[in-house]
């Protein structure tokens, strides 16, 4: 760099933002360190704002990729937490102001530098006085020779004669320390003592004199997205101000460094997890997805969450990505294949000769299938259960319309079409279910992590409408949506939470396990419905997080031609998926016992340091 980008107040301080920003590509380029007291080095900051402002111009350029942004502003937040004050307090206190007569006379010098140095005892040989046309400035200052003052001591340094001109400057000394001796004695022993005192930690220190700690600290509070990336007061004007997305799914959402991440991935072997993602053409599905996490900055891709289920057509979708990479085709092998425990007519052996009855070719509408319902010979068999069931649910509308109204709200909608099928499915599988307002186990044990590690208060953990349960865990969420008003923006918002809530769900039961047994492959479910189709979800680990379509069902929302057809779909549908739960239980059921304690203790200390999911961004505002 030249000379004159090492002064605050140079006249090249308008080209300084363009030059921090190559100055960040270049270490990038080198690997080398990006940090505030490197940077201060490199231009010669001594202000504080004027270093965060100059700092904060490559954190909101769109010339930086999203993920390397986000990873900065991470770590300049932690710095600025744990070592911002006493940085800038050494900053001030140990810049030197040459007073050799030779090469400082006529050149500007900043106040504050030089007030810090009056207050720390060194010997002022100039006079001030306004530097010609500079009388509007406050902080420009031009050296002129004046009287030597006595020599300085460790601790108490008494300056004697020192004259202060302030020509053009009037009503701007109040800022100026005392230059009473007694009292620049008792300022510098205060002084001392503080920086003492912060050095050994004692929280009681004299802050009111210690001037570098007097200045106003910028606002860091989630600098990495919130202050930084997303807020329009950091845009350049080179660039136009990025107005955040609506879906939650896009948002800036910081989780790992791409290298940490990637490294500390690979001991999920440990867990019997796969650590490779490949086709059988030999397609490198997590070298794909690295691309695609690096290129994208996808929220969801960010968490190491790749999702490959149905939607290649949606907005920044990974299946997208593959989708117009490889092909249709490629996008279909890359998902996860589930295995039934058995076939339906193995699991329930009556279930073609009922269907056959109540589903004939003949039975069409709602009251067609309650008739042939109502004729079964046995009430209590499984099917017929299953039967009769839905067909209540249904009848708390069809009684009074044959269509569903538009006034039921999200929940009594949710529980009377789409949930009685799943429920009912899973019921008769022997799988527990609960519905409504039901904490996420695995988001409820992530923010109670969070909240012993940084010592607040635990955050409310997120809400599912309906859930399937495994020995008291959690093995299947769903959420639920209005059946007529759902919005595009709700459907993306719904499958953005419950695929980060099947993350967290995934992590925490891996953790429960291994605090006992030595995992077998582990996978999770989830569902969202929107409107009268319900998509349901697998999640299992290759090396990240893959989340998978694996069955859809669209439910009858009038009583007419076409109920009957539907309503043996989405039956079919639901025991498909039950007894894709079943299997599921039977894997985890065959977890070998770990008998060592050492053994027991070493596999549940590597599960915990598996990173959890990011903070939940905060959803645009309209």
């Amino acid at each position: 760099m030249d000379s004159e980008d090492h002064h605050d107040g140079d006249d090249n301080a308008a080209s300084r933002p363009t030059k921090a920003l190559a100055w960040f590509q270049e270490k990038l380029a080198s690997g080398g360190r990006i940090d505030m007291p490197g940077f201060c080095q490199e231009f010669g900051f001594t202000h504080e704002q004027d270093a965060h402002a100059a700092f904060s111009y490559p954190l909101a350029s769109s010339q930086l990729p999203l993920y390397i942004r986000t990873r900065l502003s991470k770590d300049y937040e932690e710095w600025y937490r744990n070592e911002g004050a006493e940085f800038w307090a050494s900053r001030v206190t140990d810049y030197k102001i040459d007073v050799s007569t030779k090469k400082t006379a006529g050149n500007l010098v900043d106040r504050s530098e030089l007030l810090a140095e009056s207050l720390l005892g060194k010997p002022l040989q100039h006079s001030i006085s306004a530097v010609p046309g500079h009388a509007s400035s406050s902080s420009a200052y031009s050296l002129s020779p004046t009287t030597q003052t006595s020599g300085p001591s460790t601790d108490s340094i008494a300056v004697t004669s020192t004259t202060l001109s302030t020509d053009g400057l009037a009503g701007d000394m109040s800022n100026l320390p005392s230059h009473d001796p007694d009292k620049i004695q008792g300022n510098i022993r205060l002084t001392t003592d503080a920086k003492r005192k912060r050095t050994l930690g004692d929280p009681q220190i004299h802050d009111e004199v210690d001037t570098a700690q007097n200045r106003k600290k910028p606002n860091t509070k989630r600098a990495g997205v919130t202050d930084i990336i997303g807020d329009p007061k950091h845009t350049n004007e080179d660039r136009p101000i990025e107005k955040p997305s609506k879906s939650a799914n896009l948002m800036p959402n910081p989780f790992l460094t791409e290298e940490d991440a990637w490294k500390d991935f690979t001991f999920f072997s440990a867990f019997g997890q796969d650590t490779e993602w490949r086709s059988a053409s030999k397609i490198n599905y997590l070298a794909d997805f690295k691309d695609y996490q690096r290129r994208t900055g996808d929220s969801l891709a960010m968490d190491m969450i790749a999702d490959v289920s149905v939607g290649s057509n949606e907005r920044g979708s990974f299946s997208k990505w593959l989708k117009d990479r490889h092909g249709k085709d490629v996008l279909k092998e890359a998902r996860f294949k589930p295995q039934a425990f058995k076939a339906i007519e193995d699991m329930w052996p009556s279930w073609v000769e009922v269907t056959n009855r109540v589903f004939a070719n003949d039975v069409k509408t709602y009251r067609d299938v309650c008739k042939r319902a109502a004729a079964e010979p046995n009430q209590e068999e499984a099917i017929v259960v299953y039967v009769n069931c839905v067909l209540h649910s249904y009848m708390h509308h069809f009684a009074f319309g044959d269509v569903i109204s538009d006034k039921v709200n999200e929940r009594e909608a949710f529980v009377d079409t789409t949930w009685s099928f799943v429920r009912t499915a899973l019921t008769i599988a022997g799988i527990p279910t609960r519905m409504m307002e039901i904490p996420i186990d695995g988001n409820r044990d992530r923010k109670t992590e969070e909240a012993k590690q940084k010592g607040g208060r635990q955050s409310t953990a997120r809400k599912a409408d309906g859930v399937g349960l495994y020995k008291d865990r959690q093995l299947y969420i769903a959420e639920a949506a209005q059946l007529y008003k759902a919005t595009l923006d709700k459907k993306d918002d719904d499958a953005w939470k419950v695929k980060r809530a099947m993350r967290d769900g995934w992590v925490s039961q891996l953790r429960r396990i291994c605090e006992t047994h030595r995992p077998n492959k582990l996978v999770v479910f989830g569902s969202t419905s929107h409107r009268d189709v319900t998509k349901f979800y697998s999640m299992d680990f290759v090396g990240c997080f893959r989340v998978s379509s694996i069955l859809s069902m669209v439910v009858p929302l009038e009583s007419g031609v076409g109920f009957a057809e539907k309503m043996k779909s989405c039956m079919r549908t639901c025991l498909e998926f039950a007894l894709i739960l079943l299997k599921e239980m039977e894997k985890r059921n065959g977890a070998v016992f770990i008998d060592n304690f050492e053994d027991r203790e070493e596999l549940s200390d590597l599960a915990a340091s598996i990173p959890a999911t990011s903070l939940t961004p905060v959803k645009a505002k309209d």
